[in-house]
């Protein structure tokens, strides 16, 4: 009897042994409970803080258009706190193209999600439009709701001369205003220039543009959209140098040079 209780002993001593072994391969298979889950909007959160640094440097930027700019290198007679500073403020445009590279980067992440789904062009477009219109048009409307009201104020409007003047804006431009495209419409319509007005709505004006052609490359072949964003950039930028080459101005289209900062956020994307 000894001996048969023994040999039970045994066979419990080598199940429980086999139970913990197999509690011990389960913990080293799952992963650790403390460790908390990944952030899945962590790289736009980034960009969010990008967004703020190149807003606030452009307003920086923009409210020092009419101040006194007097710094010279060669004459320290010009050297002061403010003349530096305003030398230094006027480096903060910089924060145009930021907003480019973090648009392309944007743009081509949303097309690699699209692009997996049915309908993705429709989807593209909708958004865009949703995003880009309604806030244009209402802010039209407050510029010109604002200018129109300093205008009737003939001492203040006197020395403000970047108020646009309605009046002159021709219809081409005001259509130009309304659908953002005026930084290349008047070369279309022979108009002699550009007539904003609201003049930093050129960098939408390149957007649009952006997104337009970032949209036919999606509805001309999904599956290759980074390939094609590729040969695109290279046909930019030859195109960007033959034209310099022969004199043709093409200054306010997407293939002046701007879209190669586009493109640099698709590419960081990919």
């Amino acid at each position: 009897m000894s001996g048969q209780s023994q040999q039970t002993a045994a066979t419990f001593s080598d199940a429980e042994s086999r139970i913990s072994s197999s509690d011990q391969a389960l913990q080293a298979i799952q992963p650790p409970r403390s460790l908390p889950p990944k952030p899945a909007n962590a790289c736009y959160f980034s960009f969010d803080c990008w967004r703020g640094a190149a807003c606030l440097m452009l307003a920086a930027y923009h409210a020092t258009f009419y101040a006194d700019h007097t710094w010279q290198m060669h004459d320290r007679s010009t050297w002061s706190a403010g003349s530096w500073s305003l030398r230094l403020i006027g480096w903060l445009w910089v924060g145009v193209p930021i907003f480019f590279v973090i648009s392309g980067y944007c743009i081509a992440a949303s097309i690699d999600s699209l692009r997996r789904k049915p309908h993705s062009l429709r989807s593209y477009v909708r958004r865009r439009v949703r995003r880009i219109y309604p806030p244009l048009w209402i802010m039209l409307a407050i510029g010109v709701f604002f200018t129109l009201m300093i205008r009737e104020l003939e001492t203040v409007a006197a020395p403000c001369e970047q108020l646009p003047r309605l009046s002159e804006i021709p219809a081409s431009s005001w259509i130009g205003n309304l659908t953002a495209s005026e930084s290349w419409l008047h070369r279309l319509t022979g108009q002699p220039g550009t007539s904003y007005v609201m003049p930093n709505t050129w960098t939408l004006c390149y957007e649009e543009q952006f997104y337009l052609v970032t949209g036919l490359l999606l509805a001309a072949s999904a599956s290759n959209f980074f390939r094609l964003t590729a040969f695109l950039t290279v046909a930019t930028l030859l195109c960007r140098h033959l034209c310099r080459f022969h004199g043709i101005e093409i200054h306010g289209f997407f293939f002046d040079g701007n879209w190669l900062m586009f493109a640099s956020g698709i590419l960081a994307y990919h």
